[in-house]
């Protein structure tokens, strides 16, 4: 197992555009914003407009399939090594999880524009073309969002422990405090007082 040290630039590497991430529906609908157009004439796409439109949108995962193979890879690099002392986590672990928000907005829209453009006249006889390209579609983007929330967990784990005291609460550290938290405790539980 090899151990190095992962800079800031590193953690940020599978971390997606946002601007990118935004229009990305617009990509990847394309095959169905251009439907309009046709379904005007009342008539059904052909294949050759079907199969041109998806390829279009098909362009699109490619930059969905690399971001998903650089966070497999980060997460297996984070788990085997070390992350730089200097990288501000909390910030970084933030990115993930609003790049993971962004998402998951987008696949929503996505699912909506595919389940109408199923629907529609113009789509009508390339149906089982159009789900097999949108469930692709949606896996692809759904598997990119899960690897951004998961490579945020797995950040959190490095984030320095958090202490959960209440104010103005010191743990037990000598007996006379010990045995004044006892004596309260059975006070309040209505139990009899505790003799050593």
């Amino acid at each position: 197992m090899v151990m190095g040290v992962l800079s800031v630039a590193a953690l940020l590497t599978p971390l997606p555009d946002i601007n990118h991430l935004a229009k990305m529906p617009e990509y990847l609908s394309s095959p169905l914003s251009q439907v309009e157009a046709v379904e005007n004439g009342d008539r059904p796409l052909s294949v050759q407009q079907a199969m041109d439109f998806i390829a279009d949108s098909r362009m699109a995962t490619s930059y969905l399939k690399s971001l998903f193979h650089d966070g497999c890879a980060l997460l297996d690099a984070i788990e085997d090594g070390h992350i730089d002392e200097g990288a501000d986590l909390a910030e970084i672990i933030n990115q993930y999880e609003s790049s993971a928000k962004v998402i998951t907005g987008q696949l929503t829209l996505l699912k909506l524009a595919y389940t109408l453009a199923e629907s529609s006249e113009a789509w009508k006889p390339h149906v089982s073309l159009l789900r097999n390209h949108a469930s692709e579609i949606l896996r692809v983007l759904a598997n990119s969002r899960n690897i951004l929330l998961r490579i945020a967990v797995v950040l959190k784990q490095y984030l320095p422990p958090v202490q959960q005291t209440r104010p103005g609460y010191t743990p037990c550290s000598s007996e006379s405090s010990f045995r004044e938290a006892v004596e309260i405790s059975h006070k309040k539980l209505g139990l009899s007082p505790f003799f050593y």
